[in-house]
């Protein structure tokens, strides 16, 4: 029995830095990313409410007519941040060499900007 209070003590002590691991891996994607390849195409990931949000700007559409931004829900997994989108839905990575957010079919790769 003297172990128990010890045990308690113990996890209540544990407990916060583990949860606070489970944070980490998405604080790494939150911030300002603009595409790699000069087109002004930007990611903004931000948190709201405890849940991640990424918004999708793209400044110019194919015809040339001024872009549109789209706002998704995003969650992480296995180190992959998976946009929840109806239509397309998409994963990033990051580069751990370059630092670069990539998009999963190596198409746009986006560079972290600001703090």
């Amino acid at each position: 029995m003297k172990r128990g209070p010890a045990r308690l003590l113990a996890l209540l002590l544990v407990l916060p830095l583990l949860s606070g691991f489970a944070a980490d891996a998405a604080d790494a994607f939150v911030g300002h990313w603009i595409a790699t390849d000069g087109s002004g195409y930007r990611l903004e990931v931000v948190r709201q409410g405890g849940k991640l949000l990424v918004s999708e700007i793209d400044p110019t559409d194919d015809d040339g007519t001024p872009g549109r931004a789209s706002t998704h829900p995003a969650v992480v997994e296995k180190g992959f941040l998976e946009v929840q989108d109806d239509e397309v839905p998409s994963s990033y990575t990051l580069n751990e060499a370059t630092g670069h957010l990539v998009r999963s079919d190596n198409i746009l790769s986006f560079k972290k900007v600001g703090s």
